[in-house]
């Protein structure tokens, strides 16, 4: 009877082990999944496009809470997420909204507050308004690019036609030293 006690107890324990650890992982998974920089933008901006101000402020910095209640005025349909970067306690998500049958890119900012993710709205809001800038800052670059490449090509034909002038030039001053020397001994 000892022994087969033994053996009972030493199975309960085993399977309570078992239980405890699979809480474990389970709630561990959960965290990890609900804390996350992209989970966090991903829920923020389903509650933004349900109308829920309340479970969006949930999700944001202390400081973002007024700018997000007194921007509830844009409507978007859908959200996607992309890439996410981390650096530290700041994060950036792409996120890809649908708005009035458009879609805008932009990065969603994220900043850790008591060891949880949290949408910077504010700064996010600061990317959002310089979508419109973006094309024009894209396309001085593509110009500046273009200019730059333009510059390499004409270098070779830039420094021939500066040795031809150096040439010439070198050319009239010997002619014009000449003339010098000339009216120099005729005046002698």
């Amino acid at each position: 009877m000892i022994k087969s006690s033994t053996v009972t107890g030493m199975t309960s324990l085993i399977v309570l082990i078992r239980l405890v650890g699979f809480i474990f992982l389970l709630s561990a998974c959960q965290t990890s999944v609900e804390t996350t920089p992209d989970s966090v933008t991903m829920a923020f901006w389903q509650a933004v496009i349900s109308g829920n101000l309340q479970a969006a402020q949930s999700y944001v910095t202390e400081d973002s809470q007024p700018s997000l209640a007194g921007d509830q005025t844009r409507k978007y349909a859908s959200v996607q997420i992309g890439a996410m970067t981390l650096d530290g306690d700041s994060a950036t998500v792409v996120t890809l909204l649908t708005l009035n049958n458009k879609k805008i890119s932009f990065n969603t900012a994220l900043l850790k507050q008591d060891d949880a993710w949290k949408v910077d709205y504010q700064q996010t809001r600061m990317n959002i308004s310089m979508i419109p800038f973006q094309g024009i800052v894209n396309e001085l670059q593509n110009i500046g690019e273009t200019f730059g490449e333009q510059l390499q090509q004409q270098v070779p034909l830039i420094e021939k036609g500066l040795e031809s002038f150096g040439d010439q030039l070198k050319r009239q001053l010997e002619d014009f030293n000449r003339s010098l020397e000339k009216s120099q001994s005729h005046q002698k």
